[in-house]
């Protein structure tokens, strides 16, 4: 049975498609990559991306009606400040925090699915929706093995990042410009 990859823009409303995504999520972090999850972690995680994915664009991709994949599009513009915590987290260098930049977050396939049209298709996809949305430049931190990967995609490393203290994992920050991207496929 040929796979059907069906890639969506979730609705603000639709709530049973957003628990598919923040189940995905936990499942991906906790139990894929063993990310440390306190006890109640996966209630907490439904708290904490409930209060940013309201304003972000939330992108689910399914094989067979199953999620596979998820991507958070953040525009800066609905952060409200700089001061936000999301923004203090991520240590954003200050230039970035315009109206037409945006933060990509949550970008979590199932690792079968890890260099795949899955990956592919979802990360098109949202490049392509930035665009048509006049986002300008989109910031990400990319785990290091993952960094040839968005450069094939133009994504190039942030020279003046810093890393946050405390972050365990081995991240970069990368930033593409979504606008002057000729030529999307892959």
């Amino acid at each position: 049975m040929k796979e059907h990859i069906d890639i969506k823009l979730v609705s603000k409303r639709d709530t049973q498609q957003r628990e598919r995504i923040f189940r995905l999520r936990y499942y991906i972090f906790s139990q894929v990559y063993k990310h440390h999850t306190p006890p109640g972690m996966n209630h907490e995680l439904q708290l904490f991306s409930n209060q940013i994915d309201d304003i972000s664009y939330l992108f689910l991709a399914s094989i067979n009606d199953n999620p596979v994949g998820t991507l958070r599009v953040t525009p800066f513009s609905c952060l409200e400040s700089s001061d936000n915590f999301i923004l203090k987290d991520h240590k954003v260098p200050a230039h970035y925090l315009t109206g037409n930049c945006a933060l990509f977050s949550f970008f979590c396939i199932l690792p079968e699915y890890h260099h795949t049209s899955v990956s592919y298709c979802l990360l098109q996809t949202v490049l392509t929706h930035a665009k048509d949305k006049n986002i300008q430049r989109i910031f990400i931190e990319a785990h290091e093995e993952m960094v040839p990967y968005y450069q094939h995609y133009q994504f190039s490393p942030c020279s003046d990042w810093i890393k946050p203290e405390g972050y365990e994992q081995p991240v970069i920050a990368m930033t593409i410009q979504v606008q002057s991207l000729i030529n999307l496929e892959g």
